[in-house]
C-alpha cells in the first residue's frame, strides 16, 4: 500500500472504518500498516485553495518538492489528480520491477 510520506512514522491516527459514521483511533503507521511504502504524492499546496482561487475557479496541484506545478480547474481537479497518482504509481512500480531484474 501506497501512502504519503507525511503519514510515515505517525501515530494516534483517526481513519474511517468503512460504514458511515464510524471511525477507528489510535492508528499508528509504522505498528498497524507495517507494509506501507512511502512517497511524495501530488497534493495541493497551503493556500491552494482559498476564497481568491475559489472565485478563479482553479486550484494548483503540484508536488511536494515542486517538481510540477499546474493551475487546473475546479471541475477537472478530481480527474486530473487521479490521473497525477496513477502516473507516479506507474512510475514507482517500474522503479521496483527495474531494480527486482538487477
Amino acid at each position: 500500500m501506497l501512502f504519503d510520506r507525511s503519514l510515515e512514522n505517525a501515530d494516534r491516527l483517526v481513519c474511517g472504518a468503512n460504514a458511515e459514521d464510524y471511525h477507528f483511533s489510535g492508528l499508528d503507521m509504522a505498528r498497524d500498516v507495517p507494509e506501507a511504502a512511502y512517497r511524495d504524492f501530488a497534493k495541493i499546496p497551503e493556500g491552494g485553495v482559498s476564497p481568491r482561487n475559489m472565485k478563479r475557479g482553479t486550484v494548483e496541484v503540484s508536488a511536494r518538492d515542486r517538481s510540477f506545478s499546474e493551475q487546473v480547474p475546479l471541475e477537472n481537479a478530481a480527474a486530473r489528480i487521479r490521473q497525477l497518482l496513477g502516473a507516479m504509481l506507474a512510475a514507482v512500480r517500474g522503479s521496483a520491477a527495474a531494480a527486482e531484474a538487477e
